[in-house]
Protein backbone atom coordinates (compact mmCIF):
# COMPACT_ATOMS: atom_id res chain seq x y z
CA UNK A 1 0.00 0.00 0.00
CA UNK A 2 1.24 3.07 -1.10
CA UNK A 3 2.33 5.78 1.71
CA UNK A 4 -0.67 8.35 1.95
CA UNK A 5 0.95 11.37 0.46
CA UNK A 6 1.60 8.92 -2.75
CA UNK A 7 -2.02 7.88 -2.86
CA UNK A 8 -3.17 10.98 -3.57
CA UNK A 9 -0.93 11.66 -6.34
CA UNK A 10 -1.65 8.55 -7.77
CA UNK A 11 -5.47 8.99 -7.09
CA UNK A 12 -4.90 12.60 -9.31
CA UNK A 13 -3.06 10.69 -11.88
CA UNK A 14 -5.91 8.35 -12.34
CA UNK A 15 -8.22 10.88 -12.34
CA UNK A 16 -6.28 12.80 -14.83
CA UNK A 17 -5.97 9.62 -17.14
CA UNK A 18 -9.67 9.03 -16.86
CA UNK A 19 -10.25 12.79 -17.98
CA UNK A 20 -7.84 12.68 -21.08
CA UNK A 21 -9.72 9.40 -22.04
CA UNK A 22 -12.71 11.15 -22.38
CA UNK A 23 -11.76 14.20 -23.71
CA UNK A 24 -9.90 12.42 -26.94
CA UNK A 25 -12.60 9.90 -26.54
CA UNK A 26 -14.11 9.57 -30.59
CA UNK A 27 -11.34 11.84 -31.94
CA UNK A 28 -9.23 11.51 -34.88
CA UNK A 29 -5.90 12.88 -34.40
CA UNK A 30 -6.56 15.76 -36.62
CA UNK A 31 -10.09 16.73 -34.96
CA UNK A 32 -7.90 16.97 -31.93
CA UNK A 33 -5.38 18.96 -33.31
CA UNK A 34 -8.47 21.46 -34.76
CA UNK A 35 -9.95 21.62 -31.63
CA UNK A 36 -8.12 24.05 -29.49
CA UNK A 37 -10.47 23.46 -26.69
CA UNK A 38 -9.88 20.24 -26.34
CA UNK A 39 -6.30 20.21 -26.92
CA UNK A 40 -5.98 23.15 -24.36
CA UNK A 41 -7.94 20.79 -21.72
CA UNK A 42 -5.71 17.56 -22.33
CA UNK A 43 -2.91 19.59 -22.19
CA UNK A 44 -3.75 20.90 -18.92
CA UNK A 45 -4.51 17.54 -17.53
CA UNK A 46 -1.67 15.74 -18.70
CA UNK A 47 0.32 19.05 -17.08
CA UNK A 48 -1.54 18.25 -13.91
CA UNK A 49 -0.71 14.39 -14.33
CA UNK A 50 3.18 14.86 -14.22
CA UNK A 51 2.49 17.66 -11.51
CA UNK A 52 0.88 14.57 -9.24
CA UNK A 53 3.91 12.17 -10.54
CA UNK A 54 6.71 14.80 -9.73
CA UNK A 55 5.25 14.36 -6.22
CA UNK A 56 5.93 10.70 -5.73
CA UNK A 57 8.40 9.34 -3.52
CA UNK A 58 10.56 7.19 -4.68
CA UNK A 59 9.04 4.18 -3.33
CA UNK A 60 5.70 5.91 -5.14
CA UNK A 61 7.52 5.71 -8.67
CA UNK A 62 8.41 2.01 -7.84
CA UNK A 63 5.11 1.27 -7.50
CA UNK A 64 4.47 1.79 -10.94
CA UNK A 65 7.31 0.03 -12.56
CA UNK A 66 9.63 1.61 -15.16
CA UNK A 67 8.63 5.00 -16.14
CA UNK A 68 10.78 7.39 -17.95
CA UNK A 69 10.52 9.99 -15.03
CA UNK A 70 12.77 12.61 -16.41
CA UNK A 71 10.56 12.73 -19.89
CA UNK A 72 7.64 13.83 -17.21
CA UNK A 73 9.76 16.49 -15.42
CA UNK A 74 10.58 17.93 -18.64
CA UNK A 75 6.91 17.67 -19.96
CA UNK A 76 5.99 19.23 -17.22
CA UNK A 77 8.24 21.84 -17.20
CA UNK A 78 7.60 22.33 -21.48
CA UNK A 79 3.66 23.03 -20.38
CA UNK A 80 4.66 24.97 -17.55
CA UNK A 81 7.53 27.26 -19.48
CA UNK A 82 7.20 27.27 -22.60
CA UNK A 83 2.79 26.83 -22.96
CA UNK A 84 3.10 28.94 -26.13
CA UNK A 85 5.45 26.82 -28.19
CA UNK A 86 3.45 23.46 -26.72
CA UNK A 87 3.52 20.71 -29.78
CA UNK A 88 -0.34 19.87 -29.85
CA UNK A 89 0.89 16.73 -32.19
CA UNK A 90 3.32 15.43 -28.91
CA UNK A 91 0.32 16.37 -26.19
CA UNK A 92 -2.08 13.87 -28.49
CA UNK A 93 0.63 11.30 -28.93
CA UNK A 94 0.93 10.89 -25.52
CA UNK A 95 -2.25 11.11 -24.60
CA UNK A 96 -2.76 8.16 -26.59
CA UNK A 97 0.36 6.23 -26.09
CA UNK A 98 1.03 6.87 -22.14
CA UNK A 99 -1.28 8.55 -20.10
CA UNK A 100 -3.73 5.34 -20.14
CA UNK A 101 -0.25 3.02 -19.70
CA UNK A 102 0.56 5.94 -16.73
CA UNK A 103 -3.41 6.01 -15.19
CA UNK A 104 -3.53 1.88 -15.46
CA UNK A 105 -0.39 1.47 -13.15
CA UNK A 106 -1.17 4.13 -10.59
CA UNK A 107 -4.77 2.67 -10.60
CA UNK A 108 -3.11 -0.84 -10.13
CA UNK A 109 -0.94 0.89 -7.07
CA UNK A 110 -4.40 1.59 -4.91
CA UNK A 111 -6.20 -1.87 -5.17
CA UNK A 112 -9.41 -1.50 -3.67
CA UNK A 113 -9.86 2.54 -3.83
CA UNK A 114 -13.72 3.50 -3.84
CA UNK A 115 -12.61 7.06 -4.11
CA UNK A 116 -11.66 6.21 -8.00
CA UNK A 117 -13.70 7.16 -11.55
CA UNK A 118 -14.15 4.09 -13.15
CA UNK A 119 -11.77 2.43 -15.45
CA UNK A 120 -11.70 3.69 -18.80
Amino acid sequence: MPEPSDRLALIEMVECSHLVAGYIHGYSRDAFLADRRTCDAVTMQVFVLAEAANRLSQDGKTLLGDIDWRQIRGLRNRIAHGYGSVDFGIVWEIARSYVPDIGSRARAALPGDADLPPAS
